[in-house]
């Protein structure tokens, strides 16, 4: 039983940090589980890798997309890019005559397509099933649209975004300052939007995890010492604790040994090895 309890204390001496580290882990929310968004940059204007680590940061999926060639208003244009947070939403068909043999034939034949003319995202959508079908989930995703001709940014979010009005009202003002500030610099100007659209509970755990290695440098510090607390609060026998309790008890018996030696009548002796 002694080797058991042993046996059992030196086992939770190692178990109990791995324990409390996996915890750790795991309490921890994990933006890597948001999809890795979508930057088309079709204007040129930005630094795709930079931007792609302040877009990785956040616990939904952002999408980045500049254009040249949109010609329609700059309503239009947000309408666009708010379409692309409904699941429900898809680019607009169009038709197209039929090439036949008889020319009276006027049969047309629909034909699922993306204009990038009309359409901000087009690279969302995919039509090699036959039809048109959004890639990801919208209602978790933010979508921004910058139309660079017209100097126009738009920003929304699906139903399952949780941000505040003030964070996208924030990050549009952001923009157009660092705009200004930079004398046009886009990449700058989009990690500021970036930065003021992210939302306090994404800022939170993006400090947490930054000093998560101290964290657990600490917690492996204190674990010998955590531990001897508990076992001493729990009643476990650890190796030294036995030690100490296998002596007390050979004391004991010694004391009680020569005390019953000395106690039977005259006479007496000894041994000893040589």
């Amino acid at each position: 039983m002694q080797f058991l309890n042993r046996q059992k204390a030196g086992q939770l001496r190692f178990v109990l940090p791995f324990i409390g580290i996996c915890l750790c882990w795991i309490v921890l929310p994990t933006q890597a589980r948001a999809e890795t968004g979508t930057i088309a940059d079709d204007a040129q204007v930005l630094n795709t890798a930079t931007i792609r680590q302040y877009t990785d940061k956040f616990t939904y999926t952002v999408d980045i997309f500049t254009t040249r060639d949109f010609q329609g208003s700059r309503d239009a244009f947000d309408t666009s890019v708010q379409g692309l947070t409904s699941e429900s939403v898809t680019p607009t068909t169009f038709t197209t005559p039929t090439t036949t043999a008889t020319p009276t034939d006027t049969s047309t034949t629909t034909i699922s397509s993306c204009d990038p003319k009309q359409q901000v995202g087009c690279e969302l959508f995919d039509d090699s099933v036959g039809f048109m079908m959004r890639k990801g989930y919208a209602s978790d995703s933010i979508e921004i649209g910058i139309d660079v001709p017209a100097r126009h940014l738009a920003i929304y979010s699906g139903k399952g975004v949780t941000i505040v009005q003030d964070h996208y009202n924030n990050a549009i003002q952001a923009f157009a300052d660092t705009m200004h500030q930079t004398h046009d610099n886009y990449t700058q100007a989009t990690i500021a939007a970036l930065n003021d659209l992210q939302n306090d509970n994404d800022r939170f755990w993006d400090g947490v995890r930054s000093q998560a290695p101290w964290f657990l440098l600490v917690a492996l510090v204190l674990s010998p010492f955590l531990f001897a607390m508990l076992a001493n609060a729990m009643g476990w026998k650890t190796s030294s604790s036995s030690n100490d309790n296998e002596y007390e008890r050979r004391r004991s018996y010694n004391s009680w040994n020569n005390n019953s030696s000395n106690n039977n009548g005259g006479g007496g002796g000894a041994s000893s090895n040589f």
